[in-house]
Formats: C-alpha cells, sequence, structure tokens
C-alpha cells in the first residue's frame, strides 16, 4: 500500500484509466490503510503531485476524515498543509470553500478540525506584502471570513488558531483590525493572544483596536501559572499603551478605559472625558504599566516608579518591541 503510495501521483497522471477502475480502493477514506493518505504523507512539502491525489479525494468523506483524525500526532500532519493550501486556492477545492467548510462544521471534530486549517493557512501566506502575492493574501482573508460566517456557537473552537494573524505581515492592518474585532466578539479563546493585544495596540485611531483590547482586557486568562500573569502583564499593558496614545474622543476609548478601570483601581477616573478633555489621572502612579509582579501578587498598586529619567519599560509606540521590567530565570 505504502509503494502504491508513493507511487499514486504517476498513476493518476500516466494511468488515469487504471485509477478510475480502483478508485475505491486507492482514494476511500473509511479503509484503515488508505494509499492516497499514505502518499500524501509521504510528501515533504506541498507539490503538484501531492494537490492531484487530494483533488481525488471525496469532500464528503474527507471532511469525515479530518474531524477524526484531528488531535493525532504528526504522523497525519501533512494533509492539514494541504487541506489548507486547496482551500486557499482559487476556485477553491475541494468543492468549494463555503461548501467544504460547512460539511466539516456538522461533523464530530469538525470545528476544531476548521480551526487547525485556519492556522495551516495563515502559515502558508506570503510573510510580505507585494503587488504579486497580494492574491494569495486575499485568499486567506476570504477564508477567515468563511469562517466567521458559519455561525457555528462561540464554544465550538473553529476560531481558535485565528490568532494567528496577528505574524501576518502582509495583511492589511485594518482588515486585520476588523477581522479580529469580529473574532473576538464570538470568542477570546484564540492562539497568541499577546502578539494580537501588541499589534492592535499600534493602531491608536482605529476604533476597532479599541474594541479589541477592551474585550482582551476585561477577559479572563484560565491558566493560573507564571505565564498566565505574563500575557494578563502584557494584554494590559498594551490596553494602557493604546488608551494613552490615543485621542480623547477617539471610538471606543471609552470603553477601553472603562475595562482598565474596572480591573485596576488606579486607572479610575481616567477614564471619563470632559469637554473633550481627558479627566486627571489620580495618583502618581496612574497610567505606568504593571508588572509581572504586581499581576501575580493581586496588587491592585504598582510598584515604586524608576528613577527619574530612567529607561522605562514601558512598551510605546516609538518601541515596539516590547521589554519586561524583570524576566524571571527560565521564563
Amino acid at each position: 500500500m505504502a509503494v502504491i503510495g508513493h507511487h499514486l501521483p504517476a498513476l493518476i497522471q500516466h494511468a488515469p484509466r487504471w485509477t478510475d477502475r480502483h478508485q475505491a480502493d486507492l482514494f476511500d477514506l473509511d479503509k484503515t490503510f488508505v494509499p492516497a493518505v499514505l502518499g500524501i504523507n509521504a510528501r515533504r512539502s506541498i507539490d503538484a503531485a501531492g494537490m492531484r491525489i487530494l483533488r481525488r479525494l471525496n469532500p464528503v468523506k474527507l471532511a469525515a476524515y479530518l474531524g477524526h483524525i484531528n488531535g493525532d500526532d504528526t504522523t497525519h500532519a501533512p494533509v492539514w498543509p494541504y487541506c489548507a493550501a486547496l482551500l486557499l486556492a482559487r476556485p477553491a477545492d475541494p468543492g468549494g470553500r463555503p461548501e467544504f467548510l460547512a460539511l466539516l462544521s456538522h461533523c464530530d471534530g469538525g470545528p476544531a478540525a476548521i480551526s487547525r486549517l485556519l492556522g495551516e493557512a495563515e502559515r502558508l501566506l506570503p510573510r510580505t506584502a507585494t503587488p504579486e502575492n497580494a492574491a494569495d493574501v486575499e485568499h486567506g482573508v476570504e477564508l477567515w471570513r468563511g469562517v466567521l460566517a458559519l455561525g457555528l456557537p462561540s464554544s465550538a473552537g473553529h476560531l481558535h488558531d485565528a490568532g494567528n494573524f496577528a505574524h501576518t505581515a502582509a495583511l492589511d492592518h485594518a482588515v486585520w483590525l476588523e477581522l479580529t474585532a469580529q473574532t473576538l466578539e464570538r470568542t477570546t479563546d484564540i492562539t497568541n493572544i499577546t502578539a494580537v493585544a501588541r499589534r492592535a495596540a499600534r493602531y491608536p485611531g482605529r476604533e476597532a483596536a479599541h474594541q479589541i483590547l477592551a474585550v482582551l482586557v476585561a477577559a479572563n486568562d484560565p491558566d493560573d501559572s507564571a505565564m498566565g500573569s505574563f500575557r494578563i502583564t502584557e494584554i494590559k499593558n498594551a490596553g494602557i499603551a493604546l488608551w494613552q496614545t490615543s485621542r480623547p474622543g477617539t471610538p471606543g476609548r471609552t470603553e477601553l478605559g472603562h475595562a482598565l478601570a474596572r480591573h485596576h483601581d488606579f486607572l479610575e477616573g481616567a477614564v471619563e472625558e470632559r469637554g473633550g478633555e481627558a479627566a486627571p489621572m489620580p495618583g502618581p502612579h496612574v497610567g505606568r504599566p504593571l508588572t509581572p509582579t504586581h499581576v501575580r501578587s493581586g496588587k491592585s498598586r504598582l510598584r515604586a516608579p524608576a528613577v527619574a529619567g530612567a529607561e522605562s519599560s514601558a512598551w510605546t509606540p516609538a518601541r515596539s518591541a516590547w521589554r519586561w521590567p524583570a524576566t524571571p530565570r527560565g521564563r
């Protein structure tokens, strides 16, 4: 079976009649050992030969198969980028992108498989924007929109890997902000959540950026470990940075201030805007960045500020790289 699977692309291309006669034996995903799957898993990277195999699979059975194997070890890993590549193609295969996503959404394990395909698709997108690859990026946007349009409950998990798009530099920031805000309206359980917060904080003039960080600031991290505390700290600091750099009256700014104030009493009063002017921030520590120690201890006040004139650890628009005040050894 493995030998047949390895040579299946050549059989499809050079012996189409023989391949058609043995369609069930070669491509039926109900079987324990499927030459088609063995052939795809033998490919080291996405190529035309592997695509020829995948296009011969029945979309209904492929959807059920992906739902069944999702969460397995790396034995089945090559199938995922191949399927993601087909969903990014134009015209989208297999069976059309919306139709296949709908099929997958109704399978056992389907929503989690959709999330995995979304993450795999992001990894296939260009890293930089050029006129030549603009269409490829647009296909990724269409796939993300298609997953959002499925109407599955927020707990389904189909949007979990949407956070990966925070690293897609080729994706227009306005589009990324729009789709990320729509994603977070449905669920905050997404990957790369701190990268999402950092990218949103770069756009103080955008309402969607404030919406994103208001939701993330208000959400609770289910992870009680030290890494969970670091994530909370980074998200709150990104929220503070955006609130401080945006202008009073910017849509969504007041809501972000309210989210920050509900969680930290040192920001209370800073969220009120009177006559177009921001209310004065009470106390000497208001608006200073949080520290991991502050979050882990549960205290509502910050550590004493650094000596005046010393280098600050806060992340500001002029410094896009994040720096912790102190990183515990081994983190």
